[in-house]
């Protein structure tokens, strides 16, 4: 077996410096793709969240008014009333029902 000189492992521990550069490198960009695609994921919770806040506001106009528990309570109070109840079996089911065929 032939010994390999100083300038060969040199030049083989160069090559295998770059290639933990390359994928230290690598890393790091999924890393921060994974951190976009999360940030993106809570971005859009958060519209949604604000979406269903201002519809509540618009068709509750009190519960600016109202501090946290109170909303809580409202809304412990509406589900428990059968229409809704009726109304939320259908969303839990798959199948929400359309807006020409529910009465409430």
């Amino acid at each position: 077996m032939k010994q390999k000189s100083s300038q060969e492992l040199l030049q083989e521990m160069q090559i295998a410096g770059q290639k933990r550069d390359q994928a230290q490198h690598k890393l790091e960009r999924l890393e921060n793709r994974a951190a976009y695609l999360q940030k993106g994921e809570r971005a859009k919770r958060t519209h949604h969240l604000c979406n269903i806040g201002g519809t509540v506001e618009h068709f509750i106009p009190a519960t600016r008014e109202m501090d946290k528990a109170a909303i809580y309570l409202l809304f412990e109070q509406l589900t428990e009333l059968p229409e809704v109840q009726t109304f939320l079996a259908h969303y839990e089911g798959g199948d929400p029902p359309s807006h020409s065929t529910t009465s409430m």
